[in-house]
């Protein structure tokens, strides 16, 4: 990782995306980086509150379909809750 992570979110999708998807959803940026895995695409920064920052192509949302995106502390609490 070319930065340090200070803020992971995870943006869960409906459908597992295609292999064109992917490609668009991968993105390394200037203190962001996103990592598709499944059904799950992981955004990772540098900054606790840049998400609103955050540069991912404008193809993403059409690459994405339906989705929703938690923060990992609301991930993992969410695991712990209902593992």
């Amino acid at each position: 990782m070319p930065f340090d992570v200070a803020a992971h979110y995870v943006t869960f999708m409906r459908e597992v995306p295609s292999t064109e998807a992917v490609e668009l959803l991968t993105h390394v940026g200037e203190g962001e980086a996103t990592a598709v895995r499944g059904r799950a695409v992981h955004l990772l920064l540098d900054g606790k509150d840049r998400y609103h920052q955050v540069k991912l192509p404008a193809a993403h949302d059409r690459a994405m379909g339906v989705w929703t995106n938690r923060n990992l502390t609301v991930v993992r609490d969410l695991a712990e809750r209902w593992g």
